[in-house]
């Protein structure tokens, strides 16, 4: 008897004892063929099921047609390993070639990745997922292409609640949620804090999903209480989409690339629709307007963006990536491991202080116990005497130091111009060679030297440092944002052309900062007015004020705080309940803001169309009447006459004995306000 029977059908019948996992198995799997015969089966099968031994298989094997009445036997399975293994890779196969299509798309066409489709794949679970998040990230993309392709910019700012994320929907297209600002007013430990990145990592995540979930709640209301209405009554409702995309800040990514893996995967579960990952060190982070920033080196960060997109890849989701470079105000880096950094980092130049190294110094001075003052009086006077420059402004200042002709100065200048560009981002260790053959043999400059007792090398920062960054992130990035000190038209410029004169298609983000003090800027409230527009005709598609919603929310609540305190109820009314009727604003009705109305909705659907507890039913009808009507007074009618304004009435339920016994009880009717005389009218 042969048991080359792969290819045959054979069918397996118990009719003895055997262990009931095996059994199980094998009676689960009635499309499998067999593969061997007798003791092979059972090694098979044990083998399938991570067991061991030789025990022989107390079974009949045989070609069903021969046996036709075990053929639907409920004790009977068939099995085949091959045929199981072969649907499985074809699987894996199928998959391998659906995420290579979606990369192949326009989405990705500017993309590149360091890893395959069939790595992305492999570590996938075999469960398919969706996420919501994923459809907002595809509407963000569309947007800021269309704000790129068009010249002009998607504006926004951070927020801090439901309230704002609500209110901007009907003026923005984007949402920003700050880091600094979940930092000062929201960490996960309730505990605030300066923007150090030292909070609990899912801090910015949970803000996000907070917002995420208000957007959505409020989506559901609208939809609610438009489909409860006439086509006429919709046409005159002004239609908010509440479900925009929300960008949030990842700072460095909170670690290394596992943390920046698992960081994204909570945005991208959270609702996140972007995220930007910054190249500043994770362990001294701070506030792209504080001092003392020390950047990573060009490759870590790309390995922070690699890792970022991994995450996103393996979700099968399209978030977009915005890469952040503190590159312009940064002095220190961690290492000098990458070359493309070399050309930034500062190096001594005074021979004196060979072997006398800034830590070496200070470590002297805590040793016999100097510190404070004394300890940065040291500092300051090593600095000075180490005259620190780049390598290039040494080799440039020791060509202007030879003595040769002026012609043959211009010359050697010019050559290492050419070898030395910021584009060819030249190593130390080359640029040594080639100061060498422009005869400086014996050129003295050491970056070990003027490190921090940390062991940070200093760097140079600058604009075209931010572009040499820009260049290097931008095959693994949607967007690039450089941070900066002012609102520098000139230095927008600059970085704007330089990405572009590599990756021309490339977008870019900008920080419109309260922490800049606009007013000392030079510009004038014109120049102010225009400098979104103007920078967007640069590229800079995204634009946002990291702290808007921190400062109006401190601005607004102090001020009325101190006049609530002297005036009372006077400064409520004046400067809170008057301003959200005259300007329309949704939380004038504050229940029905809340969903009161979606949720008497939801109860009545329970109960079969009725329900004596409904949040806003007759008990309710005075005040929440009075609201609704002044509210919609502003928001829904145009002036009919003069200065007066016209309210048409369709509250299902109401009488008109209702409506003149709350206009009038109320105190509203003949009430003068910034709109004129109100009337009212009444179709029901």
């Amino acid at each position: 008897m042969t048991t080359d029977v792969v290819n045959a059908s054979y069918t397996l019948v118990f009719p003895c004892p055997y262990s009931s996992v095996e059994r199980k198995f094998l009676r689960s799997n009635r499309n499998l063929k067999g593969v061997c015969l007798h003791g092979l089966v059972s090694f098979q099968v044990r083998k399938l099921l991570g067991r061991k031994g030789s025990r022989p298989l107390h079974a009949l094997v045989a070609a069903p047609d021969k046996y036709l009445s075990l053929k639907n036997s409920p004790m009977a399975s068939s099995f085949s390993v091959p045929s199981m293994i072969m649907a499985e890779e074809g699987r894996f196969e199928a998959e391998v070639a659906e995420v290579q299509a979606w990369w192949n798309t326009e989405r990705f066409k500017l993309t590149r990745r360091p890893y395959t489709a069939r790595d992305v794949v492999s570590l996938r679970g075999t469960l398919r997922q969706s996420y919501a998040s994923n459809e907002l990230a595809k509407k963000l993309w569309h947007t800021l292409k269309t704000h790129q392709a068009n010249g002009t910019a998607s504006r926004t700012f951070g927020a801090l609640d439901p309230v704002q994320v609500t209110m901007m929907a009907k003026y923005l297209d984007t949402i920003y949620v700050s880091g600094w600002q979940c930092s000062s007013t929201h960490t996960t430990s309730n505990e605030p804090g300066p923007d150090l990145a030292d909070y609990p990592y899912d801090t910015v995540p949970n803000k996000v999903e907070h917002l995420f979930f208000a957007q959505q709640f409020h989506d559901r209301k609208q939809r609610e209480a438009r489909m409860s209405v006439s086509r006429e009554e919709r046409s005159r409702t002004p239609y908010v989409d509440y479900l925009k995309p929300i960008i949030a800040d990842g700072d460095t990514g909170f670690g290394g690339a596992t943390a920046t893996v698992k960081l994204c995967k909570l945005f991208v579960e959270r609702g996140a629709a972007g995220v930007h990952i910054e190249d500043q060190s994770s362990v001294t982070k701070k506030c792209g307007h504080m001092a003392g920033k020390v950047l990573v080196s060009v490759g870590e960060h790309i390995n922070r963006l690699v890792a970022a997109r991994l995450q996103f890849d393996i979700m099968g989701v399209e978030t977009v990536l915005i890469a952040r470079t503190d590159a312009v105000a940064a002095n220190l880096i961690q290492t000098n491991v990458d070359s493309r950094d070399h050309q930034f980092i500062l190096g001594c130049t005074n021979p004196h202080l060979k072997g006398r190294s800034l830590a070496g110094a200070l470590a002297e001075a805590m040793a016999v116990g100097k510190n404070g003052p004394e300890l940065q009086a040291i500092e300051d006077e090593w600095l000075s005497m180490a005259k620190l420059k780049t390598f290039s402004e040494c080799v440039e200042d020791a060509i202007n130091s030879l003595n040769i002709s002026e012609d043959e100065k211009r010359q050697r200048l010019d050559e290492w111009a050419n070898r030395s560009g910021y584009d060819k981002c030249l190593s130390y260790e080359q640029g040594r060679d080639v100061a060498e053959r422009l005869g400086l043999e014996n050129l003295f400059w050491d970056w070990d030297l003027p490190r921090t007792r940390d062991g940070f090398y200093r760097f140079k920062g600058s604009v075209m440092a931010a572009v040499v960054r820009g260049w290097a992130f931008a095959p693994h990035t949607d967007l690039i944002w450089m941070e900066t000190s002012s609102p520098d038209l000139v230095e927008c410029t600059r970085f704007a052309e330089g990405v572009k004169s590599k990756h021309p298609e490339m977008m870019l983000a900008y920080n419109l900062s309260p922490s800049f003090n606009w007013d000392a800027s030079g510009m004038a409230d014109d120049q102010m007015r225009d400098f979104i527009p103007r920078i967007a005709k640069l590229g800079f598609c995204w634009q946002f004020i990291t702290l808007a919603g921190f400062h109006a929310d401190a601005l607004v609540v102090d001020t009325f705080a101190g006049d609530f305190a002297r005036r009372g109820m006077l400064a409520y009314v004046e400067r809170i309940q008057r301003q959200e009727r005259n300007n329309g604003v949704d939380t004038l009705a504050h229940q029905r803001w809340s969903g009161a109305s979606y949720y008497d909705k939801v109860l009545k659907t329970v109960q079969g169309g009725i329900t004596s507890t409904a949040a806003m039913g007759k008990g309710k009808l005075t005040s929440l009447l009075l609201q609704t009507i002044l509210f919609i007074s502003v928001r829904q009618y145009l002036p009919f006459s003069g200065r007066q304004t016209l309210i048409d009435l369709s509250f299902a339920g109401v009488t008109e004995e209702q409506f003149q016994e709350t206009w009038t009880k109320n105190g509203v009717l003949g009430m003068s306000d910034a709109n004129g005389i109100v009337l009212a009218k009444s179709r029901m």
